[in-house]
């Protein structure tokens, strides 16, 4: 057994002889993080492969909420914020949660629990039974005076299903009274995504093109034609979701959100002249281009993993895209093109279902394609444009020269 073969090796997992001549895996966190307070510590994960990267990654993830929040565990008897936040991400209901979820939530929590107070102490070491009504007011006050308005209503809203879970937790333990509900919250005017056109799409495509990043190119022409999420596109997207043998006029639509993945068809065969008709052909076109490359990986959008002048080769390890460089390789592709900054990989998505609203679709067939649960979620993403407003006059003339011509 050798750490080089395995590609998919966690994050700190390193092979080791046994005493009785065996292989086995173990866990080994870098030692910065326990001089920072990390009570993390390495550990032994057995000799079945599978099962210790199971384990590792389980423990990566633990490992990254500590270094978002600095969050280390409570001894029990410590009843104070440190431990509900604790508690809360032992829980089930914080363990469910998305990955991206999960990040935004430890931002919220440390966000409240990192406060320093006048003695120095921070609010996380603040025992529970101190925490009322009106001091959760002022730590809410607190933020809306740094602007950090949207941000204090999801650390209240986080809070406040935290200590809900600690108390059905341990309810001997926890206050019955949650201080972080009923916040009287100042009202704000939401931030409407602005649309991404056709055109931005096509120049944005076309740069990407031209600069090497295919991939980014076939991410907006999914956002845009298949309604897809850049989270889906960059994080789920698989080769077997494109064309798979047992479906190849199909590409799986992924949702993740709402939970609500659908096959999507990419092509039928047209009644008049009896061939095949591809309904996305610019997708298509990138979607092979990447083929073309070479598919290094399981995902279709993939990036290799060099440093500096280092180039790419047959023995260069692909990885996905994180979130900081999908923004970051979005800005440059946006200022060569010379787009407007609200152009951005949401934008195409939001501009491909308000292309739906321009075509006069009825809502349960724009449903259908854009796979919201809820029919009203449509109105937040299908804007309102000149366009429809111009149909819109038009028909309605038209239904005026009708009714006066009856009457």
């Amino acid at each position: 057994m050798t750490n080089a073969p395995f590609e998919d090796k966690p994050r700190y997992v390193i092979s080791k002889k046994t005493s009785s001549g065996e292989w086995a895996w173990y866990w080994n966190p870098p030692t910065k993080f326990r001089r920072e307070g990390c009570q993390f510590r390495p550990r032994p994960l057995g000799k079945c492969t599978e099962n210790a990267f199971r384990v590792a990654r389980s423990l990566n993830s633990d490992l990254d909420a500590w270094r978002t929040t600095r969050i280390a565990v409570s001894p029990a008897t410590e009843l104070n914020l440190y431990w509900l936040f604790t508690t809360y991400r032992g829980h089930r209901a914080y363990r469910d949660l998305k990955r991206t979820s999960k990040k935004e939530y430890d931002r919220a929590l440390a966000r409240v629990a990192e406060q320093k107070l006048k003695n120095g102490c921070r609010l996380g070491d603040v025992p529970l039974t101190s925490f009322t009504p009106s001091a959760v007011d002022r730590i809410y006050d607190k933020f809306v005076e740094k602007g950090l308005t949207r941000q204090a209503e999801l650390a209240i809203a986080v809070c406040a299903r935290a200590w809900k879970i600690a108390y059905r937790t341990a309810p001997t333990k926890v206050p019955a009274v949650n201080p972080f509900q009923g916040v009287d919250k100042v009202s704000r005017q939401r931030r409407e995504t602005q649309p991404a056109t056709y055109q931005e799409l096509e120049s944005f495509c076309k740069t990407a093109v031209d600069l090497g990043y295919i991939e980014f190119a076939f991410a907006a022409r999914a956002c845009w034609d298949l309604l897809m999420r850049p989270e889906d596109v960059f994080t789920r997207l698989s080769w077997s979701h494109w064309r798979p043998n047992d479906r190849p006029n199909h590409v799986y639509g992924l949702s993740g959100k709402n939970n609500n993945d659908k096959w999507i068809q990419l092509d039928d065969q047209d009644v008049e002249s009896g061939n095949m008709d591809v309904f996305y052909p610019e997708l298509e076109k990138y979607a092979q281009q990447l083929s073309a490359q070479g598919k290094r990986g399981l995902l279709m959008v993939l990036r290799p993993k060099i440093r500096g002048l280092e180039q790419v080769s047959d023995t260069t390890v692909w990885t996905e895209y994180t979130k900081e460089l999908r923004s970051k390789k979005v800005r440059l592709i946006r200022r060569t093109a010379n787009l407007p900054s609200h152009v951005t990989l949401a934008s195409f998505r939001h501009g491909g279902l308000t292309e739906l609203g321009d075509a006069k679709l009825p809502d349960t067939l724009a449903q259908a394609l854009s796979r919201h649960r809820q029919r009203g979620t449509l109105d937040n993403y299908i804007h309102r444009t000149s366009h429809q407003q111009l149909e819109a006059t038009r028909i309605r003339k038209q239904h005026r020269k009708v009714a006066n011509h009856e009457s």
